[in-house]
């Protein structure tokens, strides 16, 4: 790709800071009077979808630096909405999972999010899995350059992709991440009502 001119690829980075910026005033205006922080929710999120994991992997999930994820899972751990198990394989290490009073302030806070995701998801209509895949690839692009690596979808898709068989040699993270984002697009395609 051409970055000599196009005013569109100056633009790019440009455009998906704003299009962020947008997206964390509707989360927050969403969220707000939630159980769950914006950011609590964030990580309620991993532990929601991935079960038990060290906080070191809720940071490359969200792709938010250790220090702010260990604010925040400290706060929850005080309210009662996370508890700390010892890591079965690693003593050093800590997992951490949610309660049932944390798995409850999820679900409320859920349904919060859930709303404004569908409202989004009625203005893209069509363009919807057009939209998911590209700010997938974005995601990956971004981490590529900063060095994090790609954890795969955050949140599950329905059927477990490790369920799929390859005999073939061992992906590394950033091609999973493409696998994972070429199944999500090949299903979203799939869904639709087809014309005719």
């Amino acid at each position: 790709m051409s970055t000599e001119s196009n005013p569109d690829e100056r633009a790019l980075l440009l455009h998906a800071a704003i299009t962020a910026d947008l997206l964390d005033a509707q989360i927050a205006a969403h969220l707000a009077g939630a159980p769950l922080s914006p950011r609590e929710f964030e990580v309620a999120t991993v532990l929601a979808t991935r079960g038990a994991v060290a906080p070191g992997e809720i940071a490359i999930v969200t792709g938010v630096p250790a220090p702010s994820v260990s604010r925040v899972t400290a706060r929850l751990l005080r309210d009662g909405l996370v508890v700390q198990r010892d890591h079965p394989s690693d003593a050093r290490s800590r997992l951490l999972d949610l309660t049932p009073a944390g798995r409850r302030a999820f679900d409320a806070t859920q349904q919060r999010f859930t709303a404004l995701f569908q409202a989004v998801a009625e203005q893209l209509g069509d363009a919807l899995p057009l939209v998911d895949g590209a700010v997938r690839r974005l995601e990956w692009a971004l981490r590529t350059v900063a060095g994090i690596p790609s954890p795969g979808p955050l949140v599950s898709v329905e059927g477990n992709v490790q369920q799929l068989a390859y005999a073939g040699q061992r992906l590394s993270l950033a091609q999973e991440a493409e696998v994972t984002e070429y199944i999500a697009w090949v299903r979203s395609r799939d869904a639709r009502p087809r014309a005719g």
